[in-house]
C-alpha cells in the first residue's frame, strides 16, 4: 500500500510539473504572436486609450480593479466578464486544451503568470476589448469584442458614446445583459453599475 501511494504521488508530482512547464512555455511561445496583434489592434484605434478619457478605469472597476497591481493573478477579482483577472482571461484557451480536472489548472497559472511577464499591460488591454463576450446583437448573433458592440448597438466607437451608454456596453461585458441604456440591469449586476454612477 505505501509503494503504490508513493508511485501515485510521485506520477502526480511529474503531471503537476509538466503542467506548469508546458503553460509557461507555451506563452512564452504566444507573447510575441500577441504583442504583435496587440498593436495591430491600437494602430487600428482598438486600444484601451481609445475608449475616452476615463474610460478604462470604468471598465477595470468592474472587471479587474487590481489590474495595474497584480502579476496577472488576483484571487479577489472575479468580474462578470473575466474568469479571473483581464490577463486569466487571455489564458482561458489554454485552461480548455488542458483539460485534465485539478491539474489542468496548473497549465493556465503558469502560463497567465508568463504571459503578465510578457505582455506590456496595454497589450493585454487590447487583447481583452477585443476577445471579451458581449452579448448577442438585435439579429441575435452573438458580439465578440467591446469595439464592435458599440459599433453594432450605438454605430459609434466607446469614445463618442454618451456616459450611459458605455456604461451600459459595460454592463453588457460577459453576455449577460443586453446592449441598452434604458435596460433595467439584473440584480447580478447591481453592485458593478453602482460602481459607476456618478
Amino acid at each position: 500500500m505505501g509503494r503504490w501511494f508513493t508511485g501515485c504521488l510521485s506520477v502526480l508530482a511529474i503531471l503537476v510539473v509538466a503542467k506548469a512547464y508546458t503553460g509557461w512555455h507555451q506563452a512564452r511561445t504566444d507573447a510575441p504572436d500577441l504583442i504583435v496583434e496587440a498593436a495591430s489592434l491600437i494602430a487600428q484605434g482598438r486600444g484601451a486609450h481609445d475608449l475616452g478619457p476615463g474610460r478604462v478605469e470604468q471598465v477595470l472597476a468592474t472587471q479587474d480593479p487590481n489590474f495595474f497591481r497584480h502579476n496577472g493573478v488576483d484571487l479577489k477579482t472575479r468580474g462578470p466578464a473575466t474568469d479571473g483577472t483581464v490577463t486569466q482571461t487571455l489564458a482561458r484557451p489554454v485552461s480548455i486544451a488542458s483539460m485534465v480536472p485539478g491539474v489542468g489548472k496548473v497549465s493556465r497559472l503558469t502560463y497567465t503568470l508568463a504571459l503578465d511577464e510578457r505582455l506590456p499591460k496595454t497589450a493585454q488591454l487590447a487583447l481583452f476589448l477585443d476577445r471579451v463576450d458581449m452579448g448577442h446583437a438585435p439579429d441575435g448573433t452573438w458580439i465578440i469584442g467591446f469595439f464592435k458592440a458599440s459599433e453594432v448597438a450605438f454605430d459609434r466607437s466607446p469614445a463618442e458614446l454618451t456616459d450611459d451608454e458605455f456604461r451600459s456596453l459595460v454592463a453588457a461585458m460577459g453576455g449577460g445583459r443586453a446592449i441598452s441604456p434604458a435596460a433595467a440591469p439584473t440584480p447580478s449586476r447591481v453592485a458593478y453599475l453602482g460602481v459607476l454612477r456618478d
